[in-house]
């Protein structure tokens, strides 16, 4: 068995709860993953770019080593899909780059 670190990025205001349910969910149908050994998703909140985002950190173990990379594969592909699917907000350049309307400038 391997341990298999892989993170992933929501909006800060994202559905964390939610988020964290889809992950689990992937992760025990996974044909790759070791149900044997534990898995988990850390949460941290971090600072890249200028942008305030959480941080979802999978630490799971797969079946033996040559099964890393396409379970990697299949958990980032699920979980882009599924997080589209249930509308999870991602950090986006938008917030960082918004430009203020006009109203809301006081002089």
């Amino acid at each position: 068995d391997m341990m298999v670190v892989s993170n992933f990025h929501i909006a800060i205001d994202a559905d964390l709860a939610l988020a964290k349910e889809l992950i689990h969910e992937i992760l025990i149908t996974s044909k790759y993953i070791y149900l044997r050994k534990p898995f988990s998703t850390l949460i941290s909140e971090e600072l890249i770019n200028g942008i305030t985002l959480i941080n979802l950190k999978v630490k799971s173990y797969v079946i033996d080593v040559k099964y890393e990379k396409p379970f990697h594969s299949e958990l980032s592909s699920k979980i882009i899909e599924s997080f589209n699917k249930h509308k999870i907000k991602r950090p986006s350049l938008e917030f960082k780059y918004a430009i203020p309307d006009q109203a809301t400038i006081k002089a």
